[in-house]
């Protein structure tokens, strides 16, 4: 049965606290939007094959370039990290790995990666990350941007190696899931890679649903997290009147950066954000169009 909330305040519209007005966030999709827009492209099927391989195929159909400032804002503010839910006053969207796979199509089953402290990151040493990790590593400087990444990417060949496997894995936990404070990547999950281990065959799902729980520890500061995915959660989530679309059709294959900032612009003029009908993601087997 889909819930209708009918009372909305001015804070409904942005953050609970009143001394917080903007969100500084660290990972920036428009890196990965340009890849997926490359890769797609009819000119480099290797990559595209190489995508579907490690378990990333609907991510082909990635479309957001950018999440709107208030929209972003609110569905942080409302993300409980503690019992990982979305609380939209009495009503809750339970965060989970089953719903990320909805969400993102990625694999929710395999190999369990630990999220690691940071004491323990601080402990790591590359002198034991393997040769081919390695190798992918000394390709970059001490320091890794998702804008590197993206360069490295469009810059080559239609190529299918390792390398550009963990290129596009490495973009997409940049843009989608986590960063250092300083929107670099975060490097730690090296150190649990093996190129032994196909990526299709690790639990990229519960992975991200980890990172979630620490995902707001800081942000007295900065946001570091999954905003996109939050945002997407909340506009799947949560009815619009004015945007009635076809739900048989995975989520990320309809919403853009034009379509989000519609939606905020909207639900802000109507007094604030929440007032749909919550309504259940549709299972990923009853979706067209995931592959």
């Amino acid at each position: 049965m889909s819930e209708t909330r009918t009372n909305t305040s001015e804070d409904d519209i942005t953050s609970d606290d009143p001394d917080r007005s903007e969100i500084l966030h660290r990972c920036s999709l428009y890196s990965l939007f340009l890849v997926v827009v490359h890769v797609g492209s009819i000119f480099k099927p290797k990559q595209r094959e190489a995508v579907r391989q490690i378990g990333f195929a609907k991510m082909l159909q990635f479309q957001v370039d950018s999440i709107p400032e208030n929209l972003g804002l609110y569905v942080v503010d409302k993300f409980n990290q503690e019992n990982m839910e979305l609380d939209l006053g009495g009503r809750k969207i339970k965060v989970d790995a089953k719903l990320i796979h909805k969400l993102l199509g990625i694999p929710n089953f395999g190999l369990e990666l630990a999220i690691l402290d940071q004491e323990s990151e601080q402990k790591l040493d590359d002198k034991n990350l393997e040769a081919p990790i390695m190798e992918w590593k000394m390709r970059y400087k001490d320091t890794i941007t998702p804008r590197m990444i993206e360069f490295e990417i469009r810059t080559s060949k239609d190529d299918d190696s390792f390398n550009f496997k963990l290129d596009f894995i490495m973009l997409f936990l940049s843009t989608m899931v986590t960063t250092d404070c300083n929107g670099t990547c975060k490097l730690s999950i090296l150190h649990q890679l093996s190129a032994e281990v196909n990526f299709s065959e690790i639990n990229w799902c519960k992975y991200v649903v980890d990172c979630m729980k620490k995902c707001k520890d800081e942000w007295a500061t900065e946001f570091k997290g999954t905003v996109a995915i939050l945002t997407l959660l909340y506009v799947e989530s949560i009815t619009c009147e004015v945007m009635r679309r076809d739900r048989r059709l995975p989520p990320i294959t309809f919403w853009n950066g034009t379509w989000l900032k519609y939606r905020e612009d909207f639900e802000i003029a109507k007094g604030g954000f929440g007032q749909g009908e919550l309504v259940v993601m549709a299972e990923d087997e009853d979706l067209a169009g995931t592959t």
